[in-house]
């Protein structure tokens, strides 16, 4: 049971990245390729490697996951503009 609900989260994960994808055309096509903020790719080699644990197959290589401090990082650069979504550059610190 454990094994086809896995599998049906692959699917459903498949299906999204998919839609995505079909909403990319003209001068949008390939959008999302670079996308880590959301993590769409992540999450389906995270479900891709458990059901091939479950089936007991040896899972294939996935992609570095992006913490938040990554995220934080790209950010940085903005908070000149919004101080205040910066504590250590808020004004009066």
């Amino acid at each position: 049971m454990a094994l086809r609900e896995m599998r049906a989260s692959l699917s459903a994960a498949e299906a999204a990245i998919s839609a995505r994808r079909e909403g990319e055309y003209g001068r949008w096509r390939d959008w999302y390729r670079g996308d880590w903020f959301v993590g769409f790719p992540v999450t389906r080699d995270i479900l891709r490697a458990n059901v091939a644990l479950m089936s007991g197959e040896a899972p294939a290589p996935g992609r570095g996951v992006v913490g938040s401090s990554e995220v934080y990082r790209y950010q940085e650069r903005f908070s000149e503009n919004f101080p205040f979504l910066y504590r250590e550059s808020s004004p009066g610190r």
